[in-house]
């Protein structure tokens, strides 16, 4: 499989071949495949061998590593799938494209459609909220740390505190995924559960704040390991006793609401 790479600024643009070895990007002049761009870090991303694939993985960069239009931690990818390195938002970055071997890409080609946005996913701590995209086809994996797209103790603030409130979610705890009209929560072996809680759960207190609490007990249910459910719009799930909540919201609302 060969990675081929289209910048969007000026007329530069190159080809990766992938092989045995890790290939390291960005500006640093010791990375594999050096890329000058201003949106990109200096160690910005790193692709590991996996067996018959790659893994993309992001390197803590600055503006990110987007694949199809999602930020990602780390990605198995897959022949047409788009990379996005930089500033997304603002298309000022590096744009990449998974092709078999010697198929080419247009270096002055338009990126393809980004995959529409069907979800947001709510994720509510004591004192902050922030909203994500769920788009058609895409896969949301939410863990403990820097192994999933939200990692739960980046969510609570990365502190000492926050590590230890997430001690109860599995790095790969569970998976949000969705379709045209759908969206599915997948517990991934979790030891300490994911729980969907009842259509209550939605309210906060008499005072109008959230309870920092977790969603167990109180008629919540524990799915069974491995279990995936159907989500309707407002569903309100958890990760173990970890003080957030996470509620499924419709697309419209998203956008209205979110910062």
């Amino acid at each position: 499989m060969i990675l081929e790479i289209s910048y969007q600024w000026g007329k530069a643009h190159g080809t990766i071949a992938l092989e045995a070895a890790d290939v390291t990007i960005g500006r640093d002049p010791g990375s594999s495949v050096e890329i000058n761009h201003p949106c990109v870090s200096r160690h910005h991303a790193v692709l590991q061998r996996q067996a018959e694939s790659w893994l993309l993985v992001d390197q803590s960069s600055r503006n990110g590593t987007w694949v199809n239009g999602l930020r990602i931690a780390y990605a198995l990818l897959n022949i047409g799938d788009e990379i996005f390195l930089g500033d997304f938002a603002r298309g000022s970055g590096v744009r990449m494209v998974v092709g078999e071997e010697g198929a080419g890409v247009d270096a002055d080609s338009e990126p393809g459609p980004v995959r529409q946005v069907v979800y947001y996913l709510e994720c509510r701590t004591s004192d902050a909220v922030s909203w994500y995209p769920l788009r058609t086809g895409e896969v949301l994996l939410i863990g403990r740390d820097g192994a999933a797209n939200l990692a739960a103790t980046s969510l609570l603030g990365g502190s000492t505190g926050a590590v230890e409130a997430c001690a109860t979610v599995a790095p790969r705890h569970a998976m949000v995924r969705c379709d045209e009209s759908s969206a599915f929560l997948t517990d991934l072996l979790a030891p300490e559960g994911t729980f969907l809680a009842p259509p209550s759960a939605d309210a906060d207190d008499a005072s109008g704040h959230f309870r920092a609490r977790a969603l167990h007990g109180g008629g919540s249910r524990r799915l069974g390991p491995g279990e995936s459910v159907a989500l309707s719009l407002d569903s309100v799930f958890s990760l173990g006793r970890a003080p957030l909540r996470f509620t499924l919201r419709a697309a419209e609302a998203g956008a209205q609401t979110r910062p």
